[in-house]
């Protein structure tokens, strides 16, 4: 398998775990992940969480969701392609240069 890709799939496994874990520090963490990115979009106009009826936290919609999962997966992409790169050099490191003088 691509390094990228096993490196990405383990990156969106931790997130997905993050929400599991019963700890004081990591799941304000967790839940701001979900929360935050469409808390702009809603301010906006745009359906992103759903009423809630206990006067509590609102749900956020399937378009909330969509755009989170969105949002974190070009994250841990992008991050993913970066780790692939510090990867291949350290495993391949560039040769000194040598210029020639004219």
């Amino acid at each position: 398998m691509n390094p990228r890709v096993t490196i990405f799939i383990l990156m969106c496994a931790l997130h997905l775990l993050t929400g599991f874990l019963d700890s004081e520090i990591i799941s304000p963490i967790a839940a701001g992940s979900i929360y935050l990115p469409p808390m702009g979009l809603e301010m906006v106009g745009i359906p992103v969480f759903m009423n809630s009826d206990s006067g509590g936290w609102a749900s956020t919609s399937v378009l909330g969701w969509a755009l989170a999962f969105a949002l974190w997966s070009e994250v841990w992409w992008v991050l993913s392609g970066a780790n692939e790169i510090v990867l291949s050099l350290s495993m391949h490191p560039v040769s000194s240069c040598r210029l020639s003088h004219a």
